[in-house]
């Protein structure tokens, strides 16, 4: 018989006094877990009580941006108050899976409470609060992502939503239109011509497309091919039909040879030659009913003189008789060099009368009707009192022709001619300026050496 048996009261006494240390901290333990198998109700009550804190808090959240931001188009737009509610209720939508598998798992779980954490932590992979907050910065990423576009004109940035940003990039750009500034001026393009084989440049102003149009386009390649004009040359040249009472000080020209750069557009009355760098724009009124063949030649005519040398324009200045130190350009018009020039190619190039006043003043008719036809007449006498006819009393037709050469190029008659040229008497002007042959020989050389180039 054991020393420990007996009858029911010994056992029982033994039981509360003489149990080994070791069995009584294990039915502790089991006791303790028993209860700490409630602990994680308190957990899942923490995590509810902390993700509908956060669902509230972006609700809120929601709204202040709302009210701070009613125009926002993003704020107005259905499908992404849509989004951003959907982005928030997924994730919450599964946290009830996620409390059920805690529940199993942690019942799985043995050991301590430091234990059963550790392990839930390592074996738990889905997490609610991290999915929360990665749907918040998807929705605000999309609410208040904007991207930034410069004014090219101003220099400013502008915020353009990510919306409207498609928009702009969707929105077709038309090369040939216009472009407005905000000090009211406008840059208007230059659109390039390639016709009979000459390149070059038309505009029109003002307008909302700069095309002036297949006619006029044609008009300007058949006068350059007529007077045979340097085809290297139109490849730098413009032309610009303005309306001169509808041009702003403000309004521009984009120079594609000048790097883009700007120039300044010109209020002509009939035609004018603007240079820019090493090419130049012809404007042309469009208002007029002018001789577009007259005007074109005339301008073209300084877009030749705009290759010439010093040592050419020296040559120049004596075969027109212009005083040496003259500025190419003056105000004067009939007395500038630059102008006399185009006016000199258009006569040869044309026939038309030549209206600055270098050169030989000749009469505009068969014979001199103006002012200075006494003088004239006086010389011609004079001339022909010293060179008497050797055989005979009378004078012959070359004898004749001779003395009328002598006296227009008298400086005292080209000087009356000049100053006193007015009406005719059959009607225009009584004196036209002349080209000698020297004159067209060295113009004839400067064609030549530029279309060789």
């Amino acid at each position: 018989m054991c020393p420990h048996c007996g009858n029911p009261a010994d056992t029982k006494q033994v039981l509360a006094t003489d149990t080994p240390p070791s069995f009584l901290a294990t039915t502790k333990e089991a006791e303790v877990g028993k209860r700490r198998r409630w602990i994680p109700s308190n957990r899942l009550v923490w995590i509810s009580a902390i993700t509908t804190g956060a669902f509230v808090v972006l609700i809120l959240l929601f709204l202040l941006v709302a009210h701070i931001q009613p125009t926002n188009p993003f704020i107005q737009k259905t499908e992404k108050v849509v989004d951003f509610f959907y982005g928030i209720i997924q994730p919450v939508q599964n946290i009830p899976n996620f409390i059920t598998e805690s529940i199993s798992r942690i019942q799985e779980v043995g050991g301590t409470k430091d234990q059963q954490v550790t392990q839930i932590r390592e074996k738990t992979v889905y997490s609610p609060a991290s999915d929360i907050i990665n749907a918040i910065k998807i929705v605000l990423t999309n609410l208040f992502e904007s991207e930034k576009q410069i004014d090219v004109l101003s220099g400013k940035e502008e915020i353009v939503q990510p919306s409207q940003q498609k928009l702009i990039q969707q929105k077709p750009v038309d090369p040939l239109a216009p472009i407005t500034e905000v000090g009211g001026g406008t840059i208007y393009p230059l659109q390039r011509i390639n016709l009979w084989g000459y390149q070059f440049y038309t505009t029109q102003i003002p307008s909302q497309n700069v095309d002036i149009g297949s006619q006029k386009k044609q008009t300007i390649a058949r006068i350059l091919g007529n007077i045979k004009f340097p085809t290297r040359l139109t490849n730098d040249l413009a032309f610009a039909f303005v309306d001169p009472a509808n041009v702003s000080q403000n309004d521009y020209l984009t120079i594609p040879w000048a790097g883009n750069k700007m120039a300044s557009v010109y209020q002509v009355k009939d035609g004018g030659f603007q240079y820019v760098l090493n090419g130049g724009v012809i404007y042309i009124n469009s208002t007029q009913n002018y001789n577009l063949n007259s005007i074109l030649t005339h301008e073209l005519g300084h877009r030749i003189g705009q290759q010439l040398t010093s040592e050419e324009w020296s040559r120049y200045y004596k075969l027109r008789g212009i005083p040496g130190g003259t500025p190419q350009q003056i105000e004067n018009w009939a007395l500038s060099p630059a102008e006399d020039f185009a006016e000199v190619y258009k006569h040869i190039m044309s026939g038309e009368a030549i209206k600055t006043n270098y050169g030989i003043f000749v009469p505009s008719g068969s014979f001199d009707t103006g002012e200075c036809s006494i003088l004239f007449n006086e010389l011609t006498r004079k001339y022909l009192e010293k060179n008497p006819p050797a055989e005979s009393y009378m004078y012959s037709v070359a004898q004749m022709e001779e003395a009328g050469a002598s006296a227009n190029i008298d400086p005292a008659v080209q000087k009356c001619r000049r100053e006193k040229n007015g009406p005719g008497l059959f009607g225009g002007v009584a004196y036209v300026g002349s080209v000698d042959e020297n004159t067209k020989k060295f113009i004839a050389e400067i064609l030549t050496h530029l279309s060789e180039q």
